[in-house]
């Protein structure tokens, strides 16, 4: 399956592990995971935000294994506007790539759940579609 990881999901694995960091070590140890320059800088933005001091360095272990396996694709531009444009960045790269899906955290950010056979699932649905938990 080749995904698109949502920051917030990066984010959650390193935060708090549990089903974020399940889904997160699944996807680079059996899937293709792809990103684009946006999504990779957003990825880097966020991991140098002050409030995520306390796990920087989990952070940065998480973002470099995601890295360590990801293929990068060009940028392109959003089919639709999302109400977090910095979202949009996912959808095209997903799109670009012909990825089977998008995981998120924040499904209110995608008011569609699938755009031209592109899905958005949330990291539960991500984890219960593949047989991560039950």
């Amino acid at each position: 399956m080749t995904v698109v990881i949502d920051c917030n999901v990066i984010v959650s694995a390193a935060w708090a592990g549990g089903i974020c960091l399940s889904v997160v070590r699944y996807c680079v140890e059996r899937d293709l995971v792809v990103v684009s320059p946006a999504i990779l800088a957003e990825y880097r933005r966020v991991e140098g935000y002050r409030k995520f001091d306390r796990i920087r360095p989990r952070l940065a272990v998480t973002i470099d294994a995601v890295m360590s396996r990801a293929v990068l694709v060009d940028d392109t531009n959003s089919p639709t506007p999302l109400p977090d444009p910095q979202d949009e960045a996912y959808v095209a790269a997903a799109l670009a790539a012909g990825a089977d899906c998008v995981v998120t955290g924040n499904l209110k950010h995608f008011p569609d759940r699938v755009f031209a056979g592109l899905r958005i699932l949330s990291v539960r649905d991500f984890a219960v579609e593949r047989g991560i938990v039950g």
